[in-house]
């Protein structure tokens, strides 16, 4: 399975191609765009290559396959390259999405993916890796200012402080004692983030 760049540089509301490859004999291109809402497929069949129909087919995450659109009839086959698309209004947020396309009778295309970020009305998300005691912290910054995170314990005490220009913080938290933490996600002419995170707990 291809992979993308790392997902925190995929930017809030850019329409970005993430990738673009020779999928399969037939294909020129096979991209996903990302979208305000959803994820947009898009390939082009090439001049006077055909398939009978065209069956779109995505993965959350590790999940199976499922059919989630098609394209019924004849695809292709004028002596001009021919341009497809699906959007996808229902991508998995803050996961990978893997997408394939059975090109009728001529099997499948390789699996292209993106990571759909999704920071909601907060602004911001949070995931949490239970099994690397690591906390992903996702804020919408296009603008790629210098953001500083503060995790704060209940005294008062900065336990962890870190910076960055993306919209991704990952924070080890496995070192520190289990309890509740405040977090603050600031930059300039960036609208503060807090939460509150449990350390420790399941």
């Amino acid at each position: 399975m291809q992979r993308l760049l790392p997902f925190w540089i995929v930017l809030m509301g850019m329409a970005l191609p993430v990738l673009a490859q020779g999928p399969h004999p037939i294909l020129t291109e096979f991209v996903l765009i990302r979208q305000y809402e959803g994820i947009l497929l898009k390939w082009t069949i090439k001049g006077g290559s055909r398939c009978e129909g065209t069956r779109i087919f995505r993965a959350e995450g590790d999940g199976p396959f499922a059919l989630i659109g098609s394209i019924e009839g004849i695809c292709g086959g004028t002596d001009f390259n021919e341009t497809y698309t699906h959007h996808d209004t229902l991508p998995a947020s803050n996961r990978e999405n893997h997408y394939r396309l059975e090109m009728g009778d001529l099997g499948f295309t390789d699996t292209v993916t993106l990571f759909y970020d999704d920071f909601g009305p907060s602004g911001h998300a949070r995931l949490t890796d239970p099994h690397t005691g690591t906390v992903t912290l996702l804020v919408s910054n296009a603008r790629n200012v210098p953001l500083t995170v503060q995790l704060v314990d209940m005294n008062g005490r900065v336990a962890v402080q870190q910076q960055t220009v993306s919209n991704a913080l990952v924070l080890d938290t496995a070192h520190l004692p289990r309890g509740v933490y405040v977090y603050r996600i600031s930059g300039e002419g960036v609208n503060p983030v807090t939460g509150r995170l449990a350390v420790g707990h399941p």
